[in-house]
């Protein structure tokens, strides 16, 4: 009997996804997980399209992290959902200008630097409707605006 082996978590699994999907280097560092072909530094963020109790997901990003991409690089978020195969939902790769005023900002505790600000960016506020998997769409239109959903192509009717 083979053993049993238990996936890779979320985190890894979302990380593997957008490094394959956009043909990035693995290349981890205190406040990067990969770079381009041209160098380019990117921080790879992901969330759940909703969490247990019902709110909107949201992408955590460390101010630290944020001021040294500025300059340098790029963030490739990941929204899933959270089922057995934490199915990808949305990838979308941002300059940090795109997510610098979204959210809400707090002092937390970094693992391992400290306080630090933390922005906590919910997903819809960066992902537009129509880059949600197209088959996906119809579930998620509650998180959008009147005019963003008329204005983006389905392919199964929305929900009623």
């Amino acid at each position: 009997m083979l053993p049993h082996i238990d996936p890779p978590p979320r985190w890894k699994r979302a990380e593997t996804h957008v490094i394959k999907e956009y043909g990035l280097i693995e290349d981890h560092a205190s406040w990067h997980d990969a770079r381009t072909d041209d160098d380019e530094l990117v921080e790879i963020k992901s969330c759940a399209c909703e969490y247990e109790d019902g709110s909107v997901g949201e992408f955590a990003v460390w101010e630290y992290q944020w001021v040294k991409l500025v300059t340098r690089g790029k963030f490739a978020l990941l929204v899933y959902i959270p089922d057995a195969d934490c199915t990808v939902l949305a990838t979308k790769m941002v300059f940090p200008g795109q997510i610098g005023k979204a959210g809400t900002v707090s002092k937390r505790k970094h693992p391992t630097m400290g306080r630090q600000r933390l922005r906590r960016v919910p997903w819809p506020e960066v992902i537009s409707l129509d880059e949600i998997e197209p088959r996906k769409r119809h579930y998620f239109t509650d998180y959008y605006s009147e005019e963003e959903v008329e204005k983006t192509a389905f392919w199964y009717p929305p929900k009623e």
